[in-house]
């Protein structure tokens, strides 16, 4: 979640039209989704078992 709000703030320095910022996850977690809804982080859980490098 720290390099998608810290991406998001260095991208708004030269003021885009818009920003989507995203967070990969391996599996929820409600503290992080509630923090990440605070700042408008999108967040994308990609289950472990989905990942073919494991």
């Amino acid at each position: 979640m720290g390099q998608a709000y810290f991406s998001a703030k260095i991208m708004d320095r030269f003021q885009p039209k818009s920003i989507k910022s995203v967070a990969i996850c391996g599996s929820p977690d409600s503290e992080m989704q509630a923090l990440c809804d605070q700042h408008t982080i999108e967040v994308v859980i990609i289950p472990e078992s989905e990942n073919p490098d494991n």
